[in-house]
C-alpha cells in the first residue's frame, strides 16, 4: 500500500455496502467533500475519513481538516447509532499495515486540543491489521467499544 487512495479503496471494499466520495479536482469551485466514505456494515450506517502514513510517525490533527471534523460530528449528532470514525492506516513494514480507529468524539477532542498521536502511541495503541486486502470492521467496532 502506497497512499491514502489505496487505503480508501480497502476501507470501502471492506464494508457490506460502501461508496467512496470522489475527490474534488484542485482549483475546483465546488465545496470540499465532507469525508471519504459512507456505507453500511452489519446493518449500521458508517461515515469514514481515512488517513495514511507511509511509516510510523506522528499524526498531527491539522491533517484532519476542519470541514471533515464538522461533517462527521454533524452525522454523529443526528444519527447516534451510526459509526462516525477516523481510520488511520500506518505501514509498519512490508505486509504489516495497521489501521487505528478513533471515534469522532476522540478525533474531535484531540483536534480541538491540538493533541497529536505520536509514534510511541501508534506502537502501543490497539489496531486492526489489514488481512488479505480487507479491514475487519467487527474488530474496529471492538476497538471503539461499540460491539
Amino acid at each position: 500500500m502506497k497512499n491514502e487512495r489505496e487505503l480508501d479503496k480497502v476501507l470501502r471494499a471492506s464494508l457490506d455496502l460502501g461508496y467512496k466520495i470522489p475527490d474534488i479536482a484542485k482549483g475546483s469551485i465546488q465545496d470540499k467533500r465532507p469525508f471519504d466514505i459512507f456505507g453500511v456494515f452489519d446493518h449500521k450506517p458508517w461515515y469514514v475519513e481515512g488517513k495514511f502514513l507511509k511509516e510510523p510517525s506522528a499524526f498531527n490533527f491539522s491533517h484532519f481538516e476542519d470541514h471533515q471534523d464538522e461533517w462527521l460530528m454533524k452525522f454523529h449528532r443526528e444519527l447516534p447509532d451510526a459509526v462516525c470514525v477516523l481510520l488511520i492506516g500506518v505501514v509498519f513494514g512490508r505486509g504489516d499495515i495497521r489501521v487505528f480507529a478513533l471515534d469522532i468524539e476522540e478525533a474531535h477532542r484531540r483536534k480541538a486540543e491540538g493533541l497529536s498521536i505520536y509514534k510511541k502511541e501508534f506502537e502501543t495503541r490497539p489496531y486492526v491489521r489489514l488481512t488479505k486486502g480487507k479491514v475487519d470492521y467487527h474488530v474496529v467496532l471492538e476497538l471503539l467499544g461499540k460491539e
